[in-house]
């Protein structure tokens, strides 16, 4: 199962925080690689929790295939950054 550290789940707290009570990030495939979607939580999704509340959704293929993975916040000169290692 992907590993969330706490920098990287407070990170989706804050990018949910202008969003609807209800919505996760979700990672969506876009032309090989993934980008950062603000959706619901669908039937059959494993979910991430920050506190008591729900910050991230996968849907079963892509927690598959991040399942030996950690996602972590780095710092860069852009600002913070999530990752996946």
């Amino acid at each position: 199962m992907l590993t969330v550290t706490e920098n990287a789940a407070e990170h989706l707290s804050q990018i949910l925080a202008s969003s609807p009570e209800e919505s996760v990030v979700r990672f969506v495939p876009e032309a090989n690689s993934l980008v950062v979607r603000v959706g619901q939580v669908l039937p059959g999704d494993t979910t991430f929790d920050h506190g008591e509340q729900t910050v991230l959704a996968l849907d079963a293929p892509t927690n598959e295939a991040l399942s030996d993975k950690e996602l972590d916040l780095k710092k860069t000169e852009q600002g913070p950054q999530l990752t996946l290692e």
